[in-house]
């Protein structure tokens, strides 16, 4: 019987660099006996789903098919893709959907659902700052309002909606924290059982912003189109991006301890039922403890009204080109 490993997610958790791992090696994988299936597009539509779509199930059951046909000379397949877990946004209130949804298109397959967890506060943190990225402009407070209900992120009952379609013998539950200490992509090679899947750490292609940086895109992104936000950022992580081991914090020690005590009991449940009780292999007991204080001699209001004027003006002259190239140290300023 087919046997299909399907990575969920979820967000936030190198699912990007597991896909682009999976994507480049599958060639290699074949030697093994897997294959990579690049998901659907219909899965970006299941992602934000809030009621049962017949349709999304006879595209997903037709694309797997077809996958499967054309490349018939293995019997293990892996997919990947953080859309099927549900709406990051809203604490994944939708993850009963996307379980029943994705359990009727795989129905006539051995199926095992892959997913790594991150301790709220720090996933939260971190979906923050990714808002930011794309252009989003509240403030954490009032993004912080979005996981409020208590069905938001409890993890015990996004993994007990898939428990109740696929089984718990089918869910291979892992710790995004210990993965990433070990090694992302080595952890998961072991589980779908590859001695070939490399665990060489790129270069980031994408690196996040430092904390001013993040603050300087929100004050900008109201005010300015697309092309301009791509511009910013390109800049921003350029000579502002969150250097390697930087800790920076969005909650105050208490509003982090605040957040985290309404997950007490069904973190310790998840780890009662996946994790042999030990908390500790789930989840770091502590995060965000060692807030790095940045300082700066001007404004975040100040940065952002420069780059403002800078990326409004016609740049006849190269006046954004100059200032780029000064602020990555191609070019230095004129006596």
């Amino acid at each position: 019987m087919v046997h299909i490993y399907i990575h969920i997610g979820s967000h936030k958790t190198g699912s990007t660099t597991i896909q682009h791992s999976l994507q480049e090696n599958t060639e290699m994988g074949v030697r093994e006996g897997w294959r990579y299936i690049k998901p659907p597009k219909c899965i970006k539509d299941l992602m934000v789903m809030d009621t049962y779509n017949s349709s999304i199930v006879d595209r997903l059951k037709k694309s797997l098919k077809k996958n499967i046909k054309k490349h018939s000379d293995v019997d293990h397949y892996v997919m990947s893709s953080e859309c099927l877990m549900g709406d990051p946004n809203n604490g994944y209130k939708n993850s009963a959907i996307t379980a029943k949804i994705l359990r009727e298109a795989t129905q006539e397959y051995n199926v095992s659902i892959v997913t790594y967890l991150r301790r709220q506060d720090d996933f939260v943190e971190s979906m923050y700052t990714q808002n930011i990225h794309q252009g989003r402009t509240f403030d954490f407070d009032t993004f912080l309002n979005v996981f409020k209900p208590e069905s938001a992120l409890n993890y015990m009952r996004i993994l007990n909606d898939f428990q109740l379609e696929f089984g718990k013998k089918q869910l291979i539950i892992k710790s995004y924290h210990i993965a990433s200490q070990t090694g992302l992509i080595n952890d998961f090679a072991g589980i779908i059982g590859s001695r070939l899947l490399s665990g060489s750490i790129k270069q980031r292609k994408n690196p996040s912003y430092s904390k001013s940086a993040i603050e300087i895109a929100r004050i900008c992104n109201p005010h300015l189109n697309n092309k301009e936000q791509w511009k910013m950022r390109k800049v921003l992580q350029d000579v502002m991006a969150k250097e390697k081991g930087e800790v920076f914090s969005f909650f105050s020690p208490s509003l982090r301890e605040q957040f985290m005590d309404k997950y007490e009991i069904s973190n310790q449940e998840v780890a009662d039922c996946y994790f042999n009780g030990n908390l500790a292999d789930l989840f770091p007991l502590e995060i965000g403890s060692q807030q790095k204080v940045i300082t700066s001699g001007v404004t975040n209001e100040q940065v952002a009204n420069l780059i403002l004027s800078l990326l409004n003006q016609k740049d006849k002259k190269g006046v954004f080109s100059y200032f780029y190239d000064f602020l990555i140290g191609n070019r230095k300023v004129d006596n």
